[in-house]
């Protein structure tokens, strides 16, 4: 009787063996295609900021900070992030697992040694323009390089506050003012005092006669700001109102001085103020750094006819020159933790919540006026808190 070779112990094994080995290798492709499920990480491309990239991830940008602590050691200062970074995302891992830099090239990704060979070289990115603040919507503007403009239409900076913000911006000083103001003391157009009427409100581009502010002597071409005295807010301060932008036509030697209206503000008035303009200059490439624990203080003002701030709108703060504020730091509007009792008199802690985000754009010794450049819940209202969460250089 002849035995069935395939029937021997041996045979059976490695039969059975044979049919795992075959099964792992045909489940290995379906398994490498299952979801990942959340994202893990992030490599930065060209335009992209950690706020942005809170927003996408955490669907919340003021969570930034979450992202950039957890890669401390990709990332050297939290206002400039580069093309080709590997940044780790929070519930990724916890804290202490953002890709780590390799020794021989500081910043580079850490890949599996069997990518190795597959992976194209991430070029080095020259640090400077290619950089991008936290704030990008408030700080910074990009044209692609592809754009139709051409090659002029390279990546391009501007200040962090634009001039036209800062001269529109109401401020904070003394009750009376800027000291030894001038005044408008009526129109240069002739035809309106033929008929014996003086209007008392005035039109872009029109002629007026001016008072001096107390010993400036003007040459033409001299710029000045006219402003209206605004809301007195009790304590020795008052708002003042920007309400135009004003150039010295000529000069005679008399006491009125003939100047044409080169931006109106606001409502131009007869008998408005005349003060010196300041001159506005600001490093193009400078942006706010963002730091933790930095200065507290409270929304002390919102224009009058608003029951609360919204984005461009200005709001003053209780904070000044004193305090170290400069033009351009980012101040956020926040709710503070809480504490809610329950029905069951049991007692719950609400953390600290964000409202807004406001971006100084004037500084005087009485106080800061801010524009509103975010906002997350509808709560900018006098009284509210603010902390410095980004700061100018």
């Amino acid at each position: 009787m002849i035995r069935n070779p395939l029937s021997r112990p041996h045979f059976v094994r490695r039969a059975i063996a044979l049919a795992v080995a075959v099964a792992t290798l045909s489940a290995a492709p379906l398994a490498a295609q299952e979801p990942t499920g959340k994202p893990t990480t992030h490599t930065v491309k060209k335009g992209d900021t950690l706020w942005d990239i809170a927003k996408m991830y955490l669907n919340d940008p003021f969570l930034w900070p979450e992202i950039y602590r957890l890669n401390t050691n990709v990332v050297e200062d939290p206002h400039w992030i580069y093309p080709g970074e590997l940044l780790q995302l929070p519930g990724s891992g916890g804290p202490g697992v953002a890709a780590a830099p390799t020794p021989e090239v500081p910043g580079a990704q850490v890949v599996a040694e069997d990518q190795v060979e597959r992976q194209a070289p991430v070029a080095e990115q020259p640090r400077g323009q290619l950089g991008t603040t936290v704030f990008a919507a408030a700080n910074q503007r990009r044209v692609v390089n592809s754009s139709k403009f051409g090659g002029t239409a390279n990546t391009y900076q501007h200040t962090a506050v634009r001039a036209g913000e800062y001269y529109a911006a109401p401020w904070l000083d003394n009750e009376d003012g800027p000291a030894g103001a001038g005044e408008i003391v009526r129109s240069a157009q002739l035809p309106g005092q033929v008929r014996g009427v003086q209007r008392d409100k005035f039109t872009n581009q029109e002629y007026l006669y001016i008072t001096l502010p107390k010993g400036v002597v003007a040459a033409k071409g001299d710029k000045f700001m006219v402003f209206a005295k605004g809301e007195d807010l009790g304590d020795g301060t008052r708002v003042m109102l920007p309400t135009g932008l004003i150039q010295v036509v000529s000069v005679d030697g008399t006491d009125a001085v003939l100047v044409r209206i080169l931006k109106l503000l606001g409502g131009m008035l007869l008998n408005q103020h005349v003060t010196t303009l300041e001159r506005f200059a600001m490093n193009p490439d400078a942006r706010p750094a963002p730091l933790l624990l930095g200065t507290e203080g409270k929304v002390i003002y919102i224009p009058p006819q608003i029951s609360v701030g919204n984005k461009e709108d200005y709001v003053i703060l209780d904070v000044s020159l004193k305090d170290g504020v400069k033009i351009g730091d980012l101040f956020t509007v926040y709710k503070p933790r809480t504490r809610v009792e329950m029905q069951n008199a049991s007692t719950v802690t609400v953390p600290e919540e964000s409202i807004g985000l406001l971006q100084v754009v004037k500084v005087t010794q009485y106080g800061a006026t801010a524009l509103v450049v975010d906002v997350r819940h509808p709560a900018i209202i006098p009284g509210a808190n603010v902390r410095l969460t980004a700061r100018m250089p």
